[in-house]
């Protein structure tokens, strides 16, 4: 296996990120995440500032459990879109021979773009969060710091897997069309159609097999975690709520599960959600460069 060459690494990452500042699209990029994170913080501000759910004062904690429903498809949509053509792109116009002419090996390269591409979507994610701040404290409600910046850390996560497969159809694909298919049908699939199949599947674990109750919840969430985008919901629609009590945002059949058999096991867990992601940034990006390795340019 070829070596990683860190300082390789870095001079693609940078050449990636400031080709994005180059053709404004981090630009452009970071304002519509400025502008939505903004207004959905001052909206929320505005009606439901100094307010109460369930007998607990209104927090940023609130706001952000709500978010998730909208930041879950968003921020990986976004991160489709930057990396998709990543490799092939310049496989297609001829920029990527020079490239590879260069001291870069494929692999510094695979690495270098996850990078610069991450960037390019981590950077608006963090200053639209960040540029929402004070919207809280001119309507009164209270900042959470360490919830906020967890959600910005899941946020960014959840965005950065969509880089790798994006990335990793990127390298492995001939053509720009097929990077398309392979970028962007798991994408829709994951967000319109999982969702029924997990609730299929669990019924007929119930129905068929006669599994406990407690076996079929299991399953459900399983089936919803292998999903990235319902990994990163459960996570964080449950931000600054305790482990055995989970937030009001939470899946009600999370609750009902937390209320009927007391904890939820080690791999049901926030812990084990978010290494789920982790191994969808590493495992999409490994298959896309085992194949960029053997393709012939």
């Amino acid at each position: 296996m070829t070596d990683l060459d860190p300082d390789s690494v870095r001079a693609v990452a940078r050449k990636d990120f400031e080709d994005a500042l180059r053709s404004r699209a981090l630009l452009v990029v970071g304002a519509a995440f400025v502008v939505f994170f903004v207004g959905a913080a001052a909206l929320f501000a505005n009606q439901l500032g100094g307010g109460t759910v369930q007998g607990r004062q209104i927090t940023s904690n609130s706001f952000l459990r709500g978010l998730s429903g909208v930041t879950r498809l968003l921020v990986p949509l976004t991160g489709a879109v930057v990396a998709y053509a990543a490799v092939v792109g310049e496989r297609e116009s001829g920029s990527l021979k020079l490239l590879l002419a260069l001291p870069h090996s494929r692999l510094d390269v695979v690495v270098g773009k996850l990078l610069g591409r991450g960037a390019v979507v981590a950077v608006p994610v963090l200053l639209g969060l960040l540029a929402a701040v004070p919207a809280f404290s001119l309507a009164g409600v209270p900042l959470r710091p360490g919830d906020y910046l967890l959600f910005a850390f899941l946020t960014v996560l959840v965005g950065l897997v969509f880089v790798a497969v994006g990335l990793g159809a990127s390298a492995a694909a001939d053509s720009s069309r097929r990077a398309v298919v392979a970028t962007f049908v798991p994408f829709a699939v994951f967000a319109l159609v999982w969702g029924q199949v997990a609730n299929r599947l669990a019924t007929v674990a119930a129905n068929q097999l006669s599994l406990g109750t407690r076996t079929v919840f299991e399953v459900y969430f399983l089936l919803r975690a292998a999903n990235p985008l319902g990994a990163y919901e459960m996570v964080a629609s449950n931000v600054g709520s305790p482990p055995v009590q989970l937030s009001f945002f939470s899946p009600p059949s999370r609750r009902t599960y937390v209320q009927q058999f007391g904890e939820l096991p080690v791999y049901l867990t926030d812990g084990a959600f978010v290494a789920i992601l982790l191994l969808w940034i590493v495992v999409p990006v490994a298959l896309g460069y085992l194949a960029f390795e053997r393709a012939d340019l």
